[in-house]
């Protein structure tokens, strides 16, 4: 995902790049709307796709030590919303739902 930025969250998910729109990814990111930027490409490898998320605003006082450890940290409730969105993606994959039998 590039040069790493504390605020930037993403993941990799076996799907391809035109599967995956940047102005439709699931509830749990939707939810952000304009307080996050998005960056959605083709994984090393020809390996799936890159999901990048990261918070085009984050006060320095919400980000030290005191705010993650009392659950201030509005990157915490990103990378919690990201996981939940891998969830999505993974559950809502074809083959999973035919493995499943959905």
């Amino acid at each position: 995902m590039g040069q790493i930025n504390p605020r930037t969250g993403g993941f990799t998910i076996n799907r391809s790049p035109a599967d995956i729109q940047a102005d439709k990814l699931p509830t749990p990111l939707q939810e952000y709307g304009d307080r996050i930027q998005t960056r959605v490409r083709p994984a090393p490898g020809d390996r799936g796709t890159e999901v990048a998320v990261r918070l085009k605003d984050v006060p320095s006082a919400a980000s030290s030590v005191p705010a993650r450890l009392t659950g201030q940290d509005p990157r915490q409730d990103l990378c919690r919303s990201l996981r939940e969105a891998k969830a999505l993606f993974i559950r809502c994959h074809p083959t999973v739902q035919q493995a499943l039998n959905i």
